[in-house]
């Protein structure tokens, strides 16, 4: 019996009509029919027939995959057709900003120990003035009382009387000290302005090193290709509890999917995925996502992309698993 006269007798065992499977599989009726008779030839493409045929079963209570490996000889097959694989998933890792990041946080040690040679040069700077004016102050008084003589002498050429020495040098030690005040407490800020830069550099450097832990899927199974059996892979969603899951299309390529949730229920379905489609998934515990044809569409878990276990090239039906990670 071919395989359209089997969906047929399936479909009637049923007492479902071509509407009721049109209604559950959202496949139209002329292509329904087709399949009954076997006219593939109306078909949209070789892999809508294989999709649609596989929808087909499962509407009607049959198990698709051993129907399409005992009928596979009636049925176009997906290796005939030329994919191109879609290489978005590796330019994003390339452009990723961590080698940029991991830059900066290498350079941030350096410019730590700069800023600290900088400060110690300018302590060390003040210092060497405090001293070198002590020693100005305490030269001075040593020579009016070694040469008595010639300062008054000097005073007198010039027609000013001691007194009038004595306060010009009193004025001028009291300007000297003022210099130096001001100088110290110039050099005091900024000695502080750069202590707070690099206390605000390491505060920095700490809060980056404080990172949130890091959200990833961490896969735990990878699937086996057996017998015709769609293979599951699991990965397990580490770090979240949300979830969401962005599909994208391949060349203008796309792909039939669905979603069941842990007890096998179907929460979501498309004949034809759109390019940028999400779906929230955030009250599920564990998902299954079957893609048709995974040459045709990519898909993201929380914006992480998910690289298929097994090469599209190899496997175009696939099914990945996604388990919470359970709180600790």
């Amino acid at each position: 019996m071919e395989i359209g006269a089997r969906l047929k007798e399936a479909r009637e065992s049923q007492n479902m009509t071509l509407e009721d499977v049109q209604q559950e599989t959202k496949i139209q009726t002329r292509y329904l029919q087709a399949i009954e008779k076997g006219n593939f030839s109306i078909m949209p493409g070789k892999f809508y027939t294989r999709a649609f045929i596989r929808q087909y079963a499962e509407a009607v209570g049959l198990d698709a995959e051993s129907l399409m490996e005992e009928h596979k000889s009636e049925l176009p097959s997906s290796s005939e057709e030329e994919y191109i694989q879609y290489t978005r998933l590796q330019r994003q890792k390339d452009e990723s900003p961590s080698g940029r990041n991991s830059a900066f946080l290498s350079f941030l040690p350096k410019l730590t120990i700069i800023l600290l040679i900088v400060g110690i040069l300018v302590v060390a700077l003040v210092f060497y003035q405090k001293t070198m004016g002590s020693s100005n102050d305490n030269d001075s008084p040593t020579q009016q009382t070694d040469e008595p003589v010639d300062t008054y002498e000097r005073s007198g050429s010039n027609g000013n009387s001691p007194e009038d020495s004595s306060k010009a040098s009193a004025d001028e030690s009291e300007s000297n000290q003022e210099e130096e005040k001001d100088s110290s407490n110039s050099q005091t800020k900024d000695d502080d302005e750069s202590n707070e830069s690099t206390q605000e550099e390491e505060d920095k450097q700490e809060d980056e090193t404080k990172e949130e832990p890091k959200k990833q899927l961490v896969l735990k199974e990878k699937g086996q290709t057996q017998n015709g059996v769609t293979p599951i892979s699991v990965y397990e969603l580490q770090n979240s509890e949300e979830l969401k899951v962005t599909f994208s299309t391949v060349n203008g390529s796309t792909s039939y999917v669905d979603i069941k949730d842990a007890s096998g229920n179907l929460i979501f379905m498309e004949n034809a995925i759109k390019d940028g489609q999400e779906v929230d998934l955030n009250g599920q515990k564990e998902v299954t996502i079957n893609i048709g044809r995974t040459p045709g569409v990519t898909l993201e878990i929380n914006g992480e992309p998910l690289e298929y276990p097994i090469s599209p090239d190899k496997q175009d039906v696939q099914k990945i698993r996604i388990i919470k990670a359970s709180a600790e």
